[in-house]
């Protein structure tokens, strides 16, 4: 065992006996010392993370709990197509699993009672961590990305946390093209990890907005940073040993801001077979590594809010009123009853005798309908185009009616405003077409970043159902937006 181990045991000693705070800060600062040291004489020289300037790695402890950190981005940048794609869909449309084989070697944060405490040490003499939470980027409110590690030495890498999709996909030194060369991706290496174990078999997803194909193996997969907070609260990072991921060898999906894709929806999805392996949240459980077996994200709208996922609680200050919890009707996606669908307060008749179902996707920018719902709400002028028009605010409200719940989006949030060629404006819906070639769900509306920044979404597995509260934010109006102002 290390010395930085046994500073480590040491500091959980002194918060357990509660010895002076200034003890154990300067145990911090030693071990901080440490660790720099440690990682600067073992690891060899990493590029930095993300586009050139547009990111700071640190250390967050500012609400007593583990972070993967990456501070986001607030400087105006110019993307090319290339280089940022803009809206993107990660939901699963399509799977095929290819016969030939590769041979390639508190749920919140209130003060806890006694009784809790004692109940929560019990749960970590059983295996349990503490609460996790990942930091997310905001990417011009269409993509947050986090970060996660795999392999032993840990590579990192920037993620989609993707509630539509259920399997881990990592781009990978064997993948063909130059994304891995470009100076920004970062790309797994399997012969760089001691715990790298392959395995024989391949697979290739379809995705809204473009494909991946790969085989699978398996790996540490590790998320948070052991640290201590200001308070003297020692926080654990978690490792889900063994994790069966797949290494993409060929992809038109990922773009510059992100290298992976983690799946968080239900097993049934899953390519790999029970034989291989479980999906990485299903592996978090089985290994008893989360207090309560939820994940919640809060997704921001400007640069004075910070974006995140939380493992294992929900944070009640990033919403308003009580959560409304509603069942999950097909454990395939995170499938909700959808009642209706209104504009401006009257029903679209969309889903009159028809299993409407609504699905709430990370991985998804914007949100999507069937295509016979796209097409009678466009017909109906519900989703107008508007040439020369003032603001996307202008076009009213559309409510999503889940379990006789009201979740009401205004229009900046379903429409947008397109420069054309000759400098004027039109607006036109943001919503898109995508039907899901899966039995039971035939009828899914898709819900993604665009909904999810305005309800903040709780997923819980122990109970399997989904809660949903209006979200806090401290933008007021769209000059707070990140792309304001970009091209100044």
């Amino acid at each position: 065992m290390g010395l930085l181990s046994w500073l480590y045991i040491l500091m959980k000693i002194i918060r357990e006996y509660r010895y002076p705070l200034l003890l154990s800060s300067l145990l911090v600062l030693l071990a901080r010392g440490i660790q720099i040291r440690e990682q600067t004489i073992n690891k060899p020289a990493q590029q930095s993370v993300g586009l050139q300037g547009a990111f700071k790695e640190e250390l967050s402890r500012n609400d007593g709990k583990m972070r993967v950190t990456l501070e986001k981005k607030h400087s105006p940048v110019t993307y090319s197509k290339t280089e940022f794609q803009g809206p993107v869909n990660h939901h699963v449309t399509n799977v095929q699993m290819n016969a030939k084989y590769f041979n390639q070697p508190k749920l919140s944060k209130s003060k806890k009672s006694p009784q809790e405490l004692k109940a929560l040490a019990q749960l970590k003499r059983d295996g349990h961590n503490d609460e996790v939470e990942v930091d997310l980027n905001n990417y011009y409110n269409y993509n947050y990305v986090g970060t996660i590690r795999v392999g032993s030495p840990p590579q990192e890498f920037n993620t989609i946390f993707d509630s539509g999709s259920t399997n881990f996909w990592v781009l990978s030194t064997l993948c063909e093209g130059d994304r891995k060369y470009n100076g920004i991706n970062h790309a797994f290496d399997p012969n760089s990890s001691s715990t790298y174990s392959p395995s024989d078999l391949a697979c290739e997803v379809q995705f809204g907005s473009g494909y991946l194909q790969g085989f699978f193996a398996k790996d540490d997969i590790t998320l948070g940073i052991a640290h201590m907070d200001p308070e003297g609260t020692m926080h654990d990072q978690i490792t889900v040993k063994q994790q069966v991921f797949g290494l993409i060898t060929e992809e038109q999906v990922l773009d510059t801001t992100f290298d992976c894709i983690c799946g968080l929806a239900y097993p049934m999805m899953a390519n790999t077979g029970e034989s291989l392996g479980v999906p990485l949240f299903d592996s978090m459980m089985q290994q008893k590594l989360l207090n309560q077996n939820v994940f919640a994200f809060y997704m921001s709208l400007c640069k004075e809010e910070s974006s995140e996922l939380a493992f294992g609680w929900y944070d009640q200050a990033r919403y308003t009123g009580m959560l409304d919890w509603h069942p999950v009707v097909h454990k395939y996606f995170w499938s909700l009853q959808l009642d209706d669908i209104k504009f401006n307060g009257v029903s679209m008749d969309i889903c009159k005798g028809r299993n409407c179902q609504v699905t709430p996707d990370s991985g998804t920018s914007t949100i999507t309908f069937p295509l016979y719902a796209f097409s009678q709400a466009t017909d109906k002028g519900y989703l107008p185009t508007v040439r020369n028009c003032r603001s996307d605010h202008d076009f009213g409200t559309l409510t999503f009616v889940i379990n006789g719940i009201d979740y009401t989006l205004d229009s900046n949030h379903f429409m947008e405003k397109v420069l054309e060629e000759d400098g004027s404006f039109t607006c036109q819906t943001s919503i898109s077409p995508l039907d899901i070639y899966q039995p039971g769900v035939e009828n899914l509306f898709i819900v993604g970043d665009m909904f999810m920044s305005i309800i903040y979404c709780v997923f819980d597995r122990d109970h399997d159902r989904v809660g949903m509260a209006k979200a806090v934010h401290k933008c007021l109006s769209e000059e707070n937006y990140p792309w304001a102002g970009a091209d100044d």
